[in-house]
């Protein structure tokens, strides 16, 4: 009996490694985590950046747009043109590069290079640059910015609501598309009707260290510290 005992005792000491090994072997793997960027960013992309930090920091001390918070407490994502000028990237025009960030849960996602432009947004001569903070608040909005290239048009059948700074007294925006603005120095009719909206891969590609995507970026699948700042400055 005693020998019986001791043999199956060791038949289960035995068997417990190999039934451990099998199970690791089948045992689902975490996800791999996100690939960071520690080499230096590429300078035309931090500058972006740091001005998109700078914009929302505007956005923030602007005492006359006090439902800034709110929106963006709702808003699906936001689009960040720092610096908007005449004669930008499109030749006699005026555009400008920006940053898409997506809200995940309280959080928000890595920093997506993107483009603003179009023939006339309204800037007046004389006018030195603008920020602009786009703010998508619909489904429909969100899935058109995730789009390659998407101009903003009628055909679109987006609702876009444009509020330039110190916009006192206003407190309801209802539209896909809530379009905050600031210019130096004057500044009139701005619209960005009419104006594209373009990802910008190459600049993604060169800012994460290898070739990626806007929805990998917006998943958080690459990250690159440098834009924690920004990330930091949607919590309000």
């Amino acid at each position: 009996m005693r020998s019986l005992i001791v043999s199956l005792a060791l038949s289960t000491a035995l068997a417990t490694p190999a039934f451990a090994a099998h199970a690791t072997r089948h045992a689902p793997r975490p996800a791999p985590a996100p690939v960071c960027a520690y080499q230096a960013s590429p300078r035309d992309q931090m500058r972006v950046i740091e001005g998109a930090t700078a914009t929302i920091g505007h956005l923030r001390n602007d005492r006359g747009f006090g439902y800034a918070a709110t929106l963006l407490s709702r808003a699906k994502a936001v689009l960040i043109i720092p610096h908007m000028v005449k004669a930008g990237f499109i030749i006699g025009g005026e555009g400008g590069d920006g940053v898409v960030l997506v809200r995940q849960g309280v959080h928000w996602s890595n920093p997506s290079f993107y483009s603003l432009g179009a023939a006339t947004f309204g800037l007046q001569a004389g006018v030195e640059g603008a920020e602009l903070v786009l703010f998508i608040m619909s489904d429909r909005a969100l899935q058109d910015i995730m789009l390659d290239e998407f101009k903003i048009d009628a055909t679109a059948g987006l609702a876009i609501l444009n509020v330039g700074a110190n916009a006192h007294g206003t407190n309801q925006y209802d539209g896909d598309i809530v379009v905050w603005s600031h210019a130096q120095g004057a500044f009139a009719g701005f619209t960005i009707n009419g104006s594209t909206i373009r990802q910008r891969h190459g600049w993604n590609d060169d800012y994460y260290g290898r070739h990626t995507s806007v929805p990998e970026i917006l998943s958080n699948g690459v990250c690159n510290f440098s834009g924690q700042n920004l990330r930091l400055s949607l919590h309000w």
